[in-house]
C-alpha cells in the first residue's frame, strides 16, 4: 500500500507519456483522503479516452492567453514550444478556503484590484506559528506530534537548540494505560529521567496546538482539548490556558525578539558572521520595540558586516 510519510509535501510525478502517471496519482489519492488532485489546463487536444474536466482542461491557444492574462493560472510553461498547461488557481484557493473555513461569499475584494479578496478567519488563527503550512510541516505522518510542533517553537522561535532523541527511544510512548488520552501518553516522556530534560521544555509548547489536527485544520471538539502549561526557559517564565495565551507569552518575550532578529542575521550573513553580539543586540532592541520586518532587514543591509560576505563557493 502506498503511504505518505511526511506531512506538507506537494507531490509532482513527471514522467514520458504512457509512463503510468495516472496511474500512480490514482493510487494515491485512494489510499490518502485527505490529498487532492489539480487538473491542468492545456491547449493540446484530447487523446482517445480523456475527459475535459477529468484528465485535462482543454482549451484553445486563445483562451488559454486570457485566463493567464487575468490572473488566473497560479503557474503555467509551453513545453517544447508546442503545447501550453498550467494550473487554475480557482480550485486551489477553494480547497484552501474549505482548510481555512473561509465563507467566500462574504469576502470582500482587496481595493488594489489584483484579483484577491479579503476574508476575516473566525477561527484560532494567530499569525503565522498557526498557518496550516507551518503545522502540517510539524507533524507526523498519520496526525499532529505535539513534541514536533513544541520543538519547532523551541528551536525556531526561541533560538534555543536542544539535543536529538536518544537512540532507541519511541517518538509516542508506549500506553501503560490503555485508556489514557493522547496528551497522557505525551506526558509520561516527562515522567522518565532519560527524557524529561528536553520533553518539559518541548511538550507543554506544542500542546497548544493540538486543537489543530495534522493538517493544520481545526478539531471539532476543541474545547475538551488540554492546553494549559507553562512557557519556560526564558528568563520570566509564564503561564497559560490555551493557545492565545501562549502566543501572548511568547510575543512578549525577548528571547523571541532576539530569536527573530538572530534568524535574520543568519540568513543574511551567513554563519561565519552572524555571530555579532552588537549587531544582535541592536536588532532585537529594535525588534522588542515593534519595528518591522522591512525596518530590521534596512538595519542588516545597511550594517558593515553586510559588506563582508563571503560570495557561495
Amino acid at each position: 500500500m502506498i503511504r505518505i510519510v511526511r506531512r506538507g509535501v506537494c507531490l509532482v510525478l513527471t514522467a514520458p507519456s504512457g509512463a503510468g502517471k495516472t496511474a500512480i496519482a490514482d493510487a494515491l489519492l485512494e489510499t490518502e483522503p485527505d490529498l487532492r488532485r489539480s487538473v491542468s489546463v492545456t491547449t493540446r487536444a484530447p487523446r482517445p479516452g480523456e475527459v475535459d474536466g477529468v484528465h485535462y482542461h482543454f482549451r484553445d491557444q486563445s483562451t488559454f492567453e486570457r485566463m493567464v492574462a487575468a490572473g488566473e493560472l497560479l503557474e503555467w510553461a509551453q513545453v517544447l514550444g508546442r503545447h501550453s498547461y498550467g494550473t487554475p488557481r480557482a480550485p486551489v484557493d477553494a480547497q484552501l478556503a474549505e482548510l481555512l473555513r473561509i465563507d467566500t461569499g462574504t469576502a470582500e475584494p482587496d481595493s488594489a484590484g489584483a484579483g484577491w479578496t479579503i476574508a476575516t478567519l473566525t477561527e484560532p488563527r494567530f499569525g503565522l506559528l498557526t498557518l496550516p503550512g507551518v503545522l502540517t510541516s510539524n507533524a507526523r505522518s498519520d496526525d499532529s506530534s505535539p513534541v514536533q510542533r513544541g520543538l519547532f517553537i523551541r528551536q525556531n522561535v526561541l533560538c534555543q537548540p536542544l539535543p536529538p532523541r536518544p537512540a532507541g527511544v519511541p517518538a509516542l510512548p508506549p500506553a501503560s494505560n490503555p485508556a489514557a488520552s493522547f496528551r497522557d501518553r505525551f506526558e509520561e516522556h516527562t515522567n522518565n529521567p532519560t527524557c524529561a530534560g528536553c520533553h518539559k521544555l518541548m511538550d507543554p509548547l506544542g500542546f497548544p496546538f493540538e486543537i489543530y489536527d495534522g493538517l493544520g485544520r481545526v478539531r471539532r471538539n476543541i474545547s475538551a482539548t488540554r492546553t494549559a502549561g507553562t512557557l519556560d526557559g526564558v528568563a520570566t517564565p509564564v503561564a497559560f490556558s490555551d493557545l492565545r495565551g501562549l502566543v501572548d507569552a511568547l510575543l512578549a518575550a525577548p528571547e523571541v525578539s532576539r530569536c527573530w532578529a538572530q534568524q535574520w542575521m543568519l540568513r543574511a550573513l551567513g554563519p561565519d558572521t552572524a555571530h555579532n553580539d552588537a549587531l544582535l543586540d541592536q536588532l532585537a532592541a529594535k525588534a522588542s520595540r515593534g519595528a518591522s520586518l522591512t525596518e530590521l532587514i534596512v538595519e542588516i543591509v545597511t550594517a558593515p558586516e553586510f559588506k563582508r560576505v563571503r560570495r557561495p563557493l
